[in-house]
């Protein structure tokens, strides 16, 4: 049996990312983008879903919010280290740079306020005329 993705119904603002479209959408854009890495078989990514499309509603036109089924897309789910459902990562405005690992509470403020602060970071490196310095670790 397969299993229905948790994302892209007609109002979702969750952009539904896999192997074809994760390059042009993701890695090549100018923007910052929130992934979420799930399994629909996952109770816990069940249970994320309506706050993950809260986030994605109030982050519109500031930072792109994105899913993906690792599960079906493992080469992208190895890519990226993932080893447990969900979970949640931030890529800056540099897409060389390693995600940074969202391990904050699983609220929409919290997970709001998180990406409000890095794209807070990014447009200071931007305006300083440095680098964008964001990956590693999330602190949280």
């Amino acid at each position: 049996m397969v299993q229905a993705s948790l994302y892209g119904g007609r109002d979702s603002k969750v952009v539904v990312l896999n192997e074809k479209n994760f390059k042009t959408e993701v890695l090549d854009s100018d923007e910052m983008w929130f992934l979420e890495f799930y399994a629909p078989w996952c109770g816990h990514c069940k249970q994320l879903t309506p706050t993950w499309e809260k986030v994605a509603k109030n982050l519109k036109g500031v930072v792109k919010v994105g899913a993906i089924d690792a599960d079906a897309e493992q080469a992208l789910g190895q890519k990226y280290g993932i080893q447990g459902f969900p979970t949640i990562k931030f890529l800056g405005f540099n897409k060389k740079k390693p995600p940074i690992a969202y391990e904050g509470q699983r609220g929409s403020e919290d997970m709001i306020g998180f990406a409000m602060n890095k794209v807070s970071e990014g447009i200071k490196h931007r305006v300083s005329g440095k680098k964008d310095k964001s990956g590693g670790k999330a602190q949280g």
